[in-house]
């Protein structure tokens, strides 16, 4: 049984990241453990430089806590592009020998009024609660899912950007 380690106690992180590796080595036995971690960098990181590095503080402090065959660092950010900002999350995947893949979530964009509520030290999930009258979203379906009515729910983005982090891992032959 391998052990991969997730740096979060949030539930829809925890269940992605266990969807996402059972889909990608079906015939594996996880143990999955998980542990709230610091990332090192701001609460609401503004850029991806900063996002990524998160995910890469989270993903190696809980696979050394745990001794883990792999460590998962997840994290949620913003990202300015000329004028417009898009939340996206980038997700940083160690394993025992140092080696990392990281992948990130779609872009979403958000909206100026959001930004409003996050200058004032307010994080996504807290604007998004604010502006849609909702408590805790970033444990259910999160910004992208009401964003998209569902269509795109956290859950699903996650497990996506973790299998994007897996590639190397998958074709260690390329990496």
């Amino acid at each position: 049984m391998k052990r991969v380690a997730i740096g979060s106690q949030n539930p829809v992180k925890i269940e992605a990241t266990k969807q996402a590796f059972e889909a990608i080595w079906p015939d594996e036995e996880w143990e999955v453990v998980f542990a709230g971690v610091g990332s090192g960098v701001s609460d609401q990181p503004m850029s991806d430089d900063e996002t990524i590095d998160g995910a890469v503080n989270r993903a190696r402090r809980v696979r050394e806590i745990f001794d883990a065959d792999f460590g998962v660092g997840i994290e949620a950010g913003i990202h300015q592009i000329e004028e417009d900002c898009y939340a996206s999350t980038w997700v940083a995947i160690e394993d025992r020998d140092g080696k990392m893949g990281i992948g990130s979530s779609t872009r979403v964009p958000l909206p100026g009024s959001f930004l409003d509520i996050m200058r004032e030290g307010k994080e996504l999930g807290e604007a998004t609660d604010s502006m849609f009258n909702r408590e805790n979203s970033k444990q259910e379906e999160g910004f992208v899912g009401i964003m998209t009515n569902g269509v795109v729910t956290r859950t699903h983005a996650y497990i996506d950007a973790v299998a994007c982090a897996l590639a190397p891992f998958i074709h260690d032959d390329l990496f």
